[in-house]
């Protein structure tokens, strides 16, 4: 189903991240990956393209899904909430309607403190 293949790609970024193993050919795939709209598969998409360095055109493709999913309407911002907040540097990065995560951005919680 597409779900398990969501979260099998999830977890191949986590372990990869995690073991610091570089996927081969990972940006060739990117565009796919963020078509899916899968959160936690894009957010890890990202974490990993972070650790491995990945060119500026494959970073801005992660902006600009970020950007996307801020001018959406709440609910599609409540379905990536974790991605919006994560990759937010600061609480200015977020959404107005999404104030809760602001008072965490400022006090600089992160829900993934096990990668670098």
């Amino acid at each position: 189903t597409k779900e398990a293949k969501m979260d099998a790609l999830a977890f191949c970024f986590y372990y990869a991240i995690k073991y610091k193993v570089k996927i081969e050919e990972t940006s060739k795939y990117l565009d796919e990956i963020l078509k899916k709209n899968d959160c936690i598969a894009i957010l890890l998409a990202w974490k990993y393209a972070k650790h491995f360095p990945f060119s500026n055109e494959c970073l801005d493709k992660f902006k600009e899904k970020h950007k996307a999913i801020k001018d959406e309407e709440k609910r599609e911002q409540d379905r990536f909430w974790l991605f919006l907040y994560e990759y937010a540097e600061t609480e200015k990065d977020l959404p107005e309607e999404q104030s809760f995560l602001k008072e965490l951005k400022k006090e600089k919680v992160t829900f993934l403190k096990f990668f670098p």
